[in-house]
């Protein structure tokens, strides 16, 4: 019997570990599209740093109701609200943090406290930001706007794609960026799309949106489309179908939705799931 027997190590930890074989993993972020219609997003990142939740949340002192999947306990990675407005955000950089909030948390203050773009961008400007990240809205108006934000600025445009790196805050890039910018160039070909032509896109292996490389925080951990028109939202986690959660069924006291059902294609752990 060898190491490999012995060890019970799987052909790819072999080849990494006693071979001392390399290979270049196939890199992955997150990647967005929105128009007027549409907005659909991949969150690309490591299982173990995600919360495996979907939170309806109707705030009792005021704020606005919303639905999206939960991020360390409190935050939103994104979601829609009961104005119809949908956000998410991508990883920029994390060159010289300052004080200040984190995407998650912003994430949730802009779908409790904003209706349209206008509130988000007044209120984005306002916050003081910790970190480099862009946030993409869009409102049941069909406005949108991508703010790509850092500890020291804050710009709003109106392109339709994003992925990780800053088309108007050059001087905030990181130095690698010729995979978002792959990304980028795949996402920015799609023209007057439908809902299925885009979950097509962002969902098949070939294309190059969606990948399973979660061992090297680059998989694609979620696939989510929002729609303002009847305010749901259709999530799948990892492959697999996708789920429709209706947000106004929730505020009329009609959802009755306990899980969702998914693929994921790893060992690895979600933060606050077990795996049976």
């Amino acid at each position: 019997m060898g190491l490999q027997d012995s060890l019970k190590l799987t052909d790819h930890e072999t080849l990494l570990n006693l071979a001392h074989y390399r290979t270049n993993p196939r890199p992955s972020g997150c990647s967005v599209y929105v128009d007027d219609t549409h907005f659909i997003r991949n969150y690309d990142y490591h299982p173990n740093t995600y919360d495996g939740k979907i939170n309806f949340f109707e705030p009792t002192d005021g704020g606005i109701a919303s639905v999206g999947p939960v991020s360390r306990v409190t935050g939103r990675m994104d979601g829609i609200n009961a104005y119809g407005l949908s956000l998410g955000y991508n990883f920029m950089n994390r060159k010289e943090p300052q004080d200040g909030f984190v995407c998650f948390i912003i994430g949730r203050f802009i779908l409790e406290l904003c209706k349209d773009i206008d509130d988000a961008k007044h209120l984005l400007r306002t916050l003081p930001h910790r970190g480099g990240f862009t946030y993409i809205i869009k409102d049941a108006e069909g406005n949108h706007t991508i703010a790509e934000t850092s500890g020291r600025r804050v710009h709003f445009s109106e392109q339709n794609v994003c992925t990780n790196h800053y088309l108007n805050l050059e001087e905030e890039n990181r130095r690698f960026l010729s995979e978002s910018k792959k990304r980028y160039n795949i996402v920015e070909k799609i023209e007057n799309p439908t809902k299925e032509e885009l979950l097509n896109a962002f969902t098949s292996k070939n294309i190059g949106l969606f990948v399973d490389n979660y061992r090297s925080w680059a998989g694609t951990i979620h696939t989510v489309y929002y729609d303002s028109s009847d305010l749901s939202m259709d999530i799948r986690v990892g492959s697999g179908e996708f789920n429709h959660l209706s947000l106004q069924d929730f505020l009329d006291g009609q959802n009755d939705h306990k899980k969702i059902v998914s693929i994921i294609d790893t060992d690895l752990k979600f933060t606050n799931v077990d795996w049976d």
